[in-house]
């Protein structure tokens, strides 16, 4: 644990102040920068904010590049629509009103902050570069949302760097206020419920030291990830539930064990619920069947997942009934003709969560996720304008002036919930710690990705390292990625087959369905929609605001970017992976190269350049990380393009060398902090700085590199001439 000995006293610290504020509880809400793409009343922007309903907005999300803060959507900071500015000019109306700007999410995993905090020198260029870009914007704080410190492709490490980074942040927050006489930007977190995330990713003593409060995020506890029906926010929980820590009771509780003060935590409050579709309607209580996820909404278009507001309308259309949980206190709906099942927060669960938790417990306050998930119009539930987190504001600033705080009444009919789980209901294993949170934008670009419960591809998960990826035998246009022990169904864009050779989605004409589909016996059991979901790109905004092309990423959870010219995967029965096992293997004569094997058949992949493939991590690591004994005396460490390389592959581990990664010292410097550099003589090559090492990677086949863009783009858009 890290604790400052001479850290400054709350009541000196310039700024906000924790302890002093308007109001005794914080009552927190994320706006989602994404929800502007949604239909026709899903359709939400900063002006559809009530500037009096929340205490701190936090602007969902920045994104990472390097190690420096970037906008993630293309107008977030245009100069035609500006939404931080016009999120930050809600002040004006509300000058008592903070807002924060949060960095992470489930969509931007664990790497690259792995990679951010791994070192000093890393970590002092993030956090100069978020005092900057909240200073230019207006914000007033830091929400760090990391999902999660030394997990999902994290390193062990994690727990102890982000540590750090909480101590350094707040430093330099300290003492950039002091210089300037500005009141001190805020640091503030979002973090995990699950116990062994808790345990794993967080150093609480040092987060609670250095943090001006934390979010738990209690929700996303049960899903269609799993095989049985589950309440993903119960306050308690229920009888039919095998794991009694999964609810937002026991989660704050944990963390208060762990060494956080009540006060300090922000009790996480959900305005949307997790749905799945039950294998038989009359078995309908917790813990009862799933074929998998409940059917997307119109508005929010994601499976498994539905806001308050089509909750509403599928319960005012009067085809299903509404149950409560006596136990957990949470209701769910259950619409027996289309076997819809989906467990969410009412007025009166919130009711039950305020007063018996937050407020007799002596919690810091509420955070929900997200506004836009509210029937922020009040034209669908018939309660208002946002009838959620106003009862939940309304709740928390009754109990701030000392009045009664009265349970809502609820306007719509709930019947009590089966006394007992269904007799042929299976157990249900403990859900995945890093369960998929609400982060995730929704577009007609994102694959589908899918989860199988049973059948062949899990018994391959159940041996494969996590990341590994592996093709459908029953076609050619989807593939699976081992996640924690299952297997995630990901398709390829509508276009494009699965390439074995390249563990990417290729043009057909590259791809041997022959080499892929198989006699195997098909996996019968039913897919559930899933996260993790890939990162998606702003490339729904209207055409005549955007940019005029938005530069492809350089690395991507699949490659949409096909290789141009064909190619011949190896035949079966030839070739190292011929009688290697199903994984990912060492090259046996050269340390730079290793093998995704996949039933027989697999070539040849480069690490990036200084790099080796290290059998301890399972992926790449820097060289002089590695010991290599067989490399060729006279051969060269490989610097062939990262083209194709699957992303999934662990990367390599984020400390620093103890000695500079072994590349050939290239014409070009590092010097004066550059994270990327154009190759002087080849408009498809570039060079990455690491440690002030120049290292030199290859853009994806046909894509030239983007000094301009800070990465591979389309030849038209860059401005390299060949």
């Amino acid at each position: 644990m890290f604790v400052d000995k001479n850290r400054t006293n709350f009541h000196s610290d310039r700024g906000f102040d924790i302890r002093q504020g308007e109001t005794k509880y914080k009552m927190v809400c994320y706006y989602t920068n994404w929800s502007q793409y949604r239909n026709g009343v899903g359709k939400f922007f900063p002006p559809d904010i009530d500037p009096h309903l929340c205490t701190h907005i936090v602007y969902a999300f920045g994104k990472l590049v390097g190690n420096k803060i970037t906008n993630f959507e293309w107008n977030d900071n245009d100069e035609y629509n500006n939404l931080y500015k016009q999120v930050n000019d809600l002040k004006m109306k509300n000058p008592a009103l903070k807002t924060l700007l949060a960095m992470g999410g489930w969509t931007a995993g664990s790497l690259a902050y792995s990679n951010m905090a791994s070192t000093f020198e890393n970590r002092k260029e993030f956090i100069e570069s978020s005092i900057s870009w909240l200073r230019k914007y207006d914000f007033d704080g830091l929400d760090m949302d990391w999902e999660y410190p030394a997990n999902r492709d994290g390193k062990p490490y994690d727990k102890e760097n982000f540590a750090l980074l909480c101590k350094e942040t707040r430093e330099a927050f300290n003492n950039e206020a002091a210089a300037t006489g500005k009141d001190r930007l805020l640091f503030t977190s979002a973090v995990g419920a699950g116990r062994s995330v808790i345990d794993s990713a967080y150093d609480v003593p040092a987060m609670a030291e250095y943090m001006d409060f934390i979010c738990l995020m209690t929700y996303d506890l049960h899903g269609s990830w799993e095989s049985v029906t589950g309440l993903h926010a119960g306050l308690y929980a229920s009888n039919n539930d095998p794991d009694k820590t999964l609810n937002v009771a026991s989660a704050a509780e944990y963390w208060h064990q762990k060494g956080a003060p009540r006060e300090k935590l922000i009790i996480g409050l959900a305005t949307y619920g997790r749905s799945f579709t039950l294998v038989d309607s009359s078995q309908h209580g917790v813990g009862a069947p799933v074929s998998g996820a409940g059917l997307a909404g119109p508005y929010t278009r994601e499976k498994g997942f539905l806001s308050y507001y089509e909750i509403c309308e599928m319960q005012k259309s009067g085809q299903g009934v509404t149950y409560r949980d006596p136990v957990a206190k949470v209701p769910y709906f259950v619409n027996p003709n289309t076997k819809l099942w989906v467990g969410f927060d009412d007025e009166a669960s919130l009711s039950a969560k305020l007063t018996e938790l937050i407020i007799k417990d002596g919690y810091g306050g509420a955070m929900t996720w997200s506004l836009p998930l509210d029937d922020f119009t009040g034209t669908i539930c018939g309660e208002g304008k946002y009838p959620l987190i106003s009862l939940m504001k309304k709740t928390l600033d009754d109990a701030s002036g000392g009045g009664p705080v009265n349970p809502p009444s609820t306007n719509s009919p709930v019947t009590d919930s089966p006394t007992a789980a269904p007799t042929n209901a299976p157990s249900t294993n403990a859900p995945p710690t890093n369960a998929p949170p609400t982060n995730a934008p929704v577009t007609t670009q994102a694959p589908v990705v899918t989860t199988e419960s049973g059948g062949g591809s899990e018994s391959v998960c159940a041996q494969a390292s996590n990341g590994f990826v592996f093709p459908n035998a029953n076609e050619c246009t989807s593939f699976y990625q081992c996640v924690h022990g299952k297997a995630v169904k990901i398709s390829c864009q509508p276009w494009l087959h699965f390439n074995v050779k390249t563990s990417n989605c290729d043009w057909p004409s590259n791809v041997d369905c022959s080499l892929i589909v198989t006699t195997h016996a098909p996996v019968t059991t039913a897919t559930t929609t899933s996260s993790p979901k890939t990162t998606a790109p702003a490339t729904l905004a209207p055409t005549t605001l955007a940019p005029t092309t938005l530069a492809p990423t350089t690395i991507a959870h699949t490659s949409t970017t096909p290789t141009k010219s064909p190619t011949t995967p190896t035949p079966t029965g030839s070739g190292f992976c011929s009688t290697a096992s199903n994984g990912l293997h060492p090259h046996p004569h050269n340390c730079s190269l290793y093998y995704n094997c996949w039933g027989g058949i697999g070539d040849p992949l480069p690490c990036p350049a200084g790099q080796y493939f290290s059998t301890k991590y399972n992926g790449c690591d820097y060289a002089s990380n590695v010991e290599c004994t067989n490399q060729p005396t006279n051969a060269p460490v490989t610097e062939g393009p990262v083209t194709n390389a699957p992303t999934q592959t662990p990367a390599p581990t984020t400390r620093a060398p103890t000695q500079a990664p072994e590349t050939q010292a290239p014409a070009v410097s590092c010097a004066g902090g550059a994270l990327y550099l154009a190759h002087p003589t080849d408009c498809a090559k570039f060079y990455q700085c690491n440690h002030g090492d120049a290292v030199e990677m290859s853009c994806q086949s046909g894509l030239f590199f983007s000094l301009k863009h800070s990465t591979c783009v389309w030849p038209k858009d860059s401005e390299c001439e060949p």
